[in-house]
């Protein structure tokens, strides 16, 4: 019976790190267009991000799961910069955690 190297041994474990990550990744990559999840990074009030969020085109759905979040529907394009200059992220909306159905 042979053991495993300290090298194969973390080579396995980097390639089992990969096979769970790489689902939630690819889960969290929000779609070119459709409904976004805005969330502050810097816990800003919801009617602030709304005011943002609505003045360049983006269409406010609900609010999300979490504090300082809202789901909207628009261009991930228009979204991403958005979100940056403000100190939120975009992800994909979550469906039906966020109480509304696409």
């Amino acid at each position: 019976m042979t053991s495993l190297s300290y090298r194969s041994l973390s080579g396995l474990i980097a390639f089992g790190c990969a096979i769970c990550v790489t689902p939630v990744a690819i889960a969290a990559i929000p779609p070119q267009h459709g409904t976004l999840l805005l969330v502050s990074l810097r816990g800003e009030p919801g009617a602030a991000m709304a005011k943002w969020a609505t003045g360049e085109g983006l269409a406010l759905v609900a609010r999300g799961p979490i504090s300082a979040s809202y789901i909207v529907y628009g261009a991930a394009s228009v979204a991403r910069p958005l979100a940056a200059a403000h100190g939120a992220v975009v992800i994909r909306a979550p469906q039906a955690g966020c109480g509304f159905w696409a």
